[in-house]
């Protein structure tokens, strides 16, 4: 179970999310968020603490739907979330420099 904290993103979320149906069972469905809102989501866990995992997800992501992208959304949510560098990041398929990776901060170790 998942609450909405009606947020303007999270509201178009649950909007633009599909039902799928569950073979095998009566009345069985699932709703899945889209493509795009997996990514927007994905990026926003991965600006609280960068992944490894988040990252590669996106990027599977983002290479399988290919065409089938929405980038206007994903460019007018990303700049709403806060997140518009890591998406063009992703969209250009190269990792984000690493947050703290400034080559002048002195190191107290």
């Amino acid at each position: 179970m998942y609450l909405a904290s009606g947020l303007p993103f999270e509201v178009a979320q649950f909007q633009r999310a599909q039902v799928v149906a569950i073979p095998g069972e009566p009345g069985g469905a699932l709703r899945v968020a889209s493509a795009e809102d997996t990514v927007l989501a994905k990026l926003e866990w991965y600006k609280l603490a960068p992944s490894d995992r988040q990252w590669r997800d996106v990027q599977a992501i983002l290479r399988v739907q290919d065409d089938a992208i929405d980038h206007a959304y994903l460019r007018q949510c990303a700049a709403g979330l806060a997140i518009t560098d890591l998406l063009e990041y992703a969209l250009k398929g190269q990792q984000p420099p690493v947050i703290g990776d400034d080559s002048r901060q002195q190191r107290l170790f």
